[in-house]
């Protein structure tokens, strides 16, 4: 009977570790399970709140360059606004400007003189008609006459114009060069530019 009981015993003791090897292995294995779950759920979760935060950062940046862009376009407008304020103020001062300057003596002598020099770049230096306001004083076509002298092959010849309010035309041939009030006014685009470049110039 001992040796039954010792029998017994021993087999309890086999199927016991057994059981317990066996249920070693599933929990083993369901832990493992539960922690590969676990690194893949913290791996998902990162990838997540990543691409979240990079999402939200690509927003962020959208949100900006289309702030960005939109404040260019209004200090765009508005300088352009303010442009267009200046140059209507300065354009409707500008004929009245020019017309004192053409009435005053120096700055008359000034303007023929210029208006020579441009002249004397451009034009050949033979056959020269130069066209001039009906009320220029002889005195002053005399001293420019004098003036070109030494540059042109011959004395140019004056001719009054009472279409010209002030300044000069100058002909050589078929080329010329218009100093004329209305030579001048002419290019309305590059004298806006050069009426704006010169506000900048005083304003910095």
């Amino acid at each position: 009977m001992m040796k039954l009981a010792e029998t017994e015993r021993a087999l309890l003791e086999v199927v016991e570790a057994d059981r317990q090897r066996r249920v070693d292995a599933i929990l083993d294995e369901a832990i493992a399970r539960a922690r590969a779950i676990l690194k893949d759920a913290h791996a998902r979760a990162r990838r997540e709140v990543r691409d979240a935060v990079l999402a939200a950062r690509l927003r962020a940046e959208e949100r900006l360059i289309s702030l960005r862009a939109r404040l260019a376009t209004a200090r765009r407008l508005s300088e352009q606004r303010r442009a267009a304020g200046i140059l209507a103020t300065e354009w409707a001062s500008l004929p009245e400007a020019l017309l004192t300057r053409w009435r005053h003596p120096e700055t008359r002598r000034r303007w023929a003189r210029h208006a020579a020099r441009a002249a004397l770049s451009r034009l050949p230096r033979s056959g020269w008609r130069i066209e001039h306001p009906a009320d220029w004083p002889d005195a002053e076509r005399a001293e420019l006459a004098k003036v070109l002298a030494g540059d042109v092959d011959a004395a140019p010849s004056f001719v009054s114009d009472a279409a010209i309010r002030a300044g000069l035309r100058i002909h050589s041939g078929q080329n010329v060069v218009d100093v004329t009030f209305d030579g001048l006014l002419a290019d309305r685009e590059a004298i806006g530019a050069r009426l704006l470049s010169l506000t900048r110039k005083e304003a910095a």
